[in-house]
């Protein structure tokens, strides 16, 4: 009927009024113009394919752009015989549907019509969701132009082998790697095809997740509902959206939506690098001002903490490490905080299940000391909103679990320039542990303290959580006598290589200095506000993420000096540290070069601590390199996907 042209013809113009009011393309985009020789790339004819009618955007070549808006509304009057076959084609679909295909092109995730612009046009106006279409996909050619470039055709690479294993346009994620995490999630992977029951089931499933995603305001995140989807299914099955009734649901959704929102930039992440409540944060808010007052505890009614810790404490001396921290705690307290600890929480169930004793127990705060347990601790904190949960990890982002690290970089400065004081070839060994966030700027740091003693001197980088390890071979052929290395020893395997040491002629090895965690410092005064009842353990703040990030300056990181280092290397060292503790010096202050060049000039602001956290470059004087994915071990593997740095991605997505 001429009406609903008419209505859809005023939409289209609102469309354009939309467009050139806000600088945008008012009519549709064509792939020539968009991607001159796009079929350069070479084409796969995929098929008769359902397709969803939001991913279509525009026309293969150039024609008919004028007809339609952006939105695919007409343009045309309604004299026109154009406007006559809109008409017919409307009548037709409301009565009987369109059930000839469209010809479209689709060009990373976009679709671009060859033939069918009306049909399009049609069943956007009737609201039709998808729509049949025959599909050829133009490969992506040239080499990217920036990072930012080869970073999306990376992820559509992902989504391509998705695509193999199961052909469903309508997920589309923003970062690399959930689709593998989608597959584990659904208890498949991207490397055998799917059965058709698995695929209907996850079109299911994410239909229904997308209308609720919509519902609850989605689409004014910065994020697809794939993205959310993903959040969801960290916490609970995706069984559930199979199963549940769509008001069950959404009562879980209402449960997450902080961490949703929070994800998808609507939120406040707070990184605190101060751990006096006294003092102000940015020069007006104090760091526990957000939380209500609560009552004090006593040796009456204490404090009941828990500490879940990934390997045992004989074995591990990460482990080690905060179970001094909590036996510190327990002793600073005198009785107004009762601790209980768990070993060997080295899987799901076993977290789980260490979580599940706790809440019997009647603990109100749970420390989960490992990154690797964030999620199960995420999920642990929607269920039992009643308890403050912690995790031991940096740069994560979540409403319902604080998290909480030591700032590192400033001990490892000052190792950096003692090292390059204590080398006689210009030349010092560095052993790091996984590509994490945090990891790579305590490398940066030393290595700029030891250029900053001997503009001569290289680092050499070697990485424990690489397969392909070959750090003493390295330094034999290096000749490498000054050494940084592991930074504590394992209670039951106890060594003199850990810290910064070097060896002489004959083996010897000679300890020079140690970075310590002094755990129990850092849970003492994390604590003390809510202990005194200046601070409550109730309060929620809704998208609001706070991370504890904690340093030389708080007490939490302390350099231990051997007394064997010469007199004038330990003045220098103890010198640094007054600078780095009253804020005279800053490791990554003035002109930094990496292996690619500057990074920053000489009169540029100084870092962010979230830059610095996230840093995925190398400075200048180091040799070595970040490893890939493939190259890591397996429990390397399971920490980076939890808190790897971007950099770390698999060498075939990169090639």
């Amino acid at each position: 009927m001429l009406d609903d042209y008419d209505n859809a013809r005023q939409a289209g113009k609102r469309r354009v009024r939309e467009a050139m009011a806000s600088g945008q393309y008012p009519y549709l985009t064509s792939l020539e113009d968009l991607v001159p020789g796009a079929l350069q790339g070479g084409v796969r004819n995929l098929g008769l394919v359902e397709i969803p009618i939001k991913k279509i955007v525009g026309t293969m070549t150039k024609g008919r752009q004028n007809s339609f808006a952006s939105n695919f509304m007409p343009l045309l009057g309604a004299s026109t015989e154009f406007a006559e076959k809109w008409s017919t084609l409307y009548d037709s679909q409301m009565e009987e549907g369109i059930r000839e295909p469209i010809l479209a092109y689709e060009y990373m995730w976009r679709f671009y019509v060859q033939e069918g612009n009306k049909r399009v046009s049609v069943s956007a106006y009737a609201g039709v969701k998808d729509i049949l279409a025959n599909v050829i996909r133009i490969m992506p050619f040239g080499r990217p132009r920036d990072e930012e470039e080869a970073a999306e055709l990376r992820r559509y690479q992902e989504f391509v082998d998705f695509y193999e294993v199961c052909p469903l346009y309508s997920i589309e994620f923003s970062h690399e790697g959930d689709y593998a995490k989608l597959a584990e999630a659904c208890g498949q992977d991207l490397e055998h095809g799917w059965s058709e029951e698995a695929i209907k089931d996850l079109k299911s499933a994410y239909g229904m997740f997308e209308r609720i995603f919509t519902e609850h305001g989605g689409d004014q995140l910065d994020m697809t509902a794939a993205d959310a989807m993903l959040i969801y299914l960290a916490i609970y099955p995706i069984e559930t959206l199979a199963n549940e009734s769509k008001a069950y649901l959404d009562s879980q959704v209402d449960r997450i939506w902080s961490e949703i929102t929070l994800a998808g930039g609507q939120g406040d992440v707070a990184l605190v690098e101060t751990a006096d409540a006294e003092e102000t944060e940015r020069g007006s808010r104090k760091i526990f001002s957000f939380l209500q007052r609560g009552d004090a505890y006593t040796q009456k009614r204490p404090l009941s903490v828990a500490f879940l810790y990934e390997k045992s404490k004989e074995e591990s001396s990460w482990s080690y490490a905060h179970e001094l921290g909590r036996l510190a705690l327990e002793s600073e307290f005198e009785g107004a905080v009762k601790t209980m600890a768990f070993d060997d929480c080295g899987d799901e169930q076993k977290i789980s299940d260490a979580i599940d004793q706790a809440m019997e127990a009647g603990c109100q705060m749970v420390f989960t000391t490992s990154l690797a347990m964030m999620p199960i601790t995420q999920r642990a904190a929607i269920f039992y909103p009643e308890v403050r949960f912690l995790n031991c990890s940096v740069n994560l982002v979540s409403s319902e679990v604080m998290t909480y690290y030591t700032r590192s970089y400033d001990a490892k400065f000052i190792m950096g320039a003692l090292a390059a004081m204590t080398s006689d070839n210009h030349k010092i060994g560095y052993r790091a542990n996984f590509p994490i966030f945090g990891a790579v700027a305590d490398i940066n740091a030393f290595a700029i303290g030891a250029a900053m003693v001997d503009p001569r001197v290289k680092i050499y980088l070697d990485w424990s959580g690489s397969r392909n390890s070959s750090w003493e071979e390295l330094l034999e052929r290096e000749d490498i006598r000054v050494i940084s290395g592991l930074e504590m020893i394992r209670p039951r395997q106890a060594s003199r290589e850990y810290g910064l040491y070097c060896r002489d002629e004959n083996g010897m090895v000679h300890n020079l200095c140690a970075p310590l965690n002094n755990w129990g410092k850092f849970y003492e005064r994390l604590l003390r506000p809510i202990v005194r009842g200046t601070a409550s353990l109730k309060d929620r703040q809704e998208n609001r993420s706070l991370n504890f990030y904690w340093g030389m300056a708080t007490g939490a990181v302390e350099l231990i000096l051997s007394k064997h280092i010469p007199f004038y290397s330990r003045k220098t060292a103890e010198r640094l540290v007054d600078a780095i503790m009253s804020g005279y010096i800053n490791p990554f202050d003035g002109e930094i070069h990496s292996q690619e060049g500057m990074i920053k000039g000489p009169k540029a602001p100084r870092f962010s601590s979230r830059e610095i956290i996230s840093m995925d470059w190398l400075n200048d004087n180091v040799i070595g390199s970040i490893p890939s994915l493939e190259e890591l071990t397996d429990e390397a593997r399971e920490l980076v996907a939890v808190s790897g740095i971007d950099t770390v991605t698999e060498k075939e997505d990169a090639r």
